[in-house]
């Protein structure tokens, strides 16, 4: 699927999967659309509408183009499905999937990423801050704060294990699991299944780009 943006005569998006042989234009006449997203069976597909001073999500049916569903205006400008196919993430809030009612509040941010397991989801803020949530229950787990500020798109290692930012420099590598040892050691750490034994972590990686 590839979204439009710019122009009036490419705004709006475009579907194209294997039941349609050529693209679908959807969307409103000359309303952008910025972030897009296909659910993971492939049924649904999300477009973040530009409507100036507000946003909203617009879902359609892959497979015909029809529009089946509209979010309530918002400042979101971003949009993803739960690797599980079960929820519909925005800048604020989760919708379930198929009945699209509303979900958990996932407070402020954009919801760069899901952890491997689908049970963390985390916010990024323009102010460097990195929220670490629970998805079903919107319960804050963690903050992470860039000392510079940097504010880039976020994803999770592969294992979960590590939270990797793009900055300008290179990148930001969190160790979550050397944070969570330390957050166990003051009673801190939240209920979920180690990352890793404290003594199995390597010694930190350093990174260091060329420019």
């Amino acid at each position: 699927m590839w979204a439009g943006y710019g122009m009036e005569l490419y705004a709006g998006g475009w579907i194209l999967s294997p039941a349609n042989p050529k693209p679908l234009r959807v969307g409103p006449n000359g309303k952008s659309a910025g972030w897009c997203d296909v659910s993971p069976d492939g049924r649904w597909s999300a477009f973040d509408i530009h409507l100036k001073p507000n946003a909203r999500i617009d879902i359609h049916e892959v497979a015909t183009g029809r529009l089946t569903w509209q979010s309530p205006p918002s400042k979101t400008e971003y949009c993803r499905f739960s690797s599980d196919g079960q929820w519909l993430l925005t800048a604020g809030r989760a919708y379930a999937v198929g009945t699209w009612e509303p979900g958990p509040q996932l407070g402020p941010g954009t919801p760069w990423d899901l952890s491997p397991d689908g049970r963390v989801v985390v916010l990024g803020q323009t102010d460097g801050v990195y929220r670490l949530v629970e998805l079903t229950s919107g319960r804050e787990l963690l903050r992470l704060d860039d000392p510079d500020q940097v504010a880039g798109p976020a994803l999770f290692s592969p294992d979960g294990t590590r939270l990797v930012v793009a900055a300008p420099d290179g990148f930001r590598v969190w160790d979550l699991r050397r944070i969570r040892s330390e957050l166990a050691k003051l009673g801190l750490d939240w209920d979920a299944p180690p990352l890793a034994e404290a003594a199995n972590l390597p010694e930190p990686l350093e990174v260091v780009v060329e420019k």
